[in-house]
């Protein structure tokens, strides 16, 4: 090759070299930006998914509350007076109220996958006791308390894990 030839090579390759590193950068540059919004999306379900999860969850406790303290008054109220049959409305309210919610809870919490069996767990027995008090017109009132705090521990959890969750768990 001449020296001419060569000076012209060097020429075109060093002309050449930036407009290859623009190219490769732009190329990379897509692939991030195209990275980095699959990641944004992701967050963004995860954030929504564990927010309805945290308003659900926030919703049975309250629920449980108004359920428990129902069953507390009738205990005191009169039979057959205006005041009992209102409880026992607003408990059969709650009733229902709680049946929508633990499914609700059960869908939403899927993606706490270490917690989820437990949180179900305490869901069940929650309502067991609930029952129990309503069958019997009596019961353990603080046992419902520890259940509710054991409960609203383990949603916190789950509540982590599915902000913490991705698409491949």
């Amino acid at each position: 090759m001449t020296k001419e030839a060569l000076s012209l090579l060097q020429l075109i390759i060093s002309a050449l070299t930036p407009i290859m590193v623009l190219i490769l950068g732009w190329v990379i540059s897509k692939k991030l930006e195209i990275n980095k919004l699959g990641v944004l999306k992701e967050k963004e379900w995860q954030v929504k998914w564990a927010d309805l999860f945290l308003n659900k969850a926030i919703e049975m406790n309250s629920q449980i509350s108004i359920l428990t303290c129902s069953y507390f008054k009738l205990q005191s109220a009169e039979k057959n007076s205006d005041s009992e049959k209102k409880l026992i409305a607003e408990i059969n309210s709650s009733i229902y109220e709680l049946i929508d919610i633990e499914w609700d809870i059960q869908n939403f919490s899927q993606f706490g996958k270490k917690n989820n069996t437990e949180l179900i767990r305490i869901q069940k027995q929650l309502f067991a006791t609930l029952d129990s008090i309503n069958k019997n017109k009596k019961g353990d009132f603080e046992e419902i308390r520890k259940l509710q705090i054991e409960y609203n521990h383990v949603a916190r959890k789950c509540h982590n894990e599915i902000l913490n969750s991705s698409v491949g768990d």
